[in-house]
């Protein structure tokens, strides 16, 4: 099906998948990171279980995905706490799911990630019918 979907196109338009190379290290630690949340492992031990060292870890994710690995495990945080405060959840169980002390370190970081407030989150998401 995979080459179905890549080669018709080929043949209609002149379509030409773009290759990437991406070290799959990198990406490895992207999905653990993910997956393991709020549960993150120092980038020492992350770094272990692709077998390179902490910095050669920290400049490979990176060049390869163009943040830090502070920064993306931040941003998956945000992400996951973003989504769980729009299905309702209380922000205190939220921060304690994200991994934050409390609700206002969660919420501290919520408006300097994003510039609002998890309360204004939840009111532009609701929709209203009239």
């Amino acid at each position: 099906m995979f080459r179905l979907t890549t080669t018709l196109p080929l043949g209609i338009s002149g379509y030409k998948p773009v290759g990437v190379n991406i070290d799959i290290r990198a990406v490895h630690i992207a999905q653990k990171v993910k997956k393991e949340l709020p549960l993150s492992s120092s980038v020492a031990e992350l770094a272990a279980g692709v077998g390179l060292s902490g910095d050669r870890l920290s400049h490979l994710f990176s060049e390869q995905l163009g943040l830090s690995i502070k920064s993306y495990i931040l941003w998956a945080r945000m992400r996951r706490a973003v989504g769980l405060i729009a299905r309702g959840e209380s922000l205190a169980a939220v921060a304690y799911d994200v991994g934050f002390s409390d609700s206002a370190h969660l919420t501290r970081t919520i408006k300097q990630f994003f510039g609002l407030t998890p309360s204004y989150i939840v009111k532009a998401i609701k929709v209203h019918m009239l």
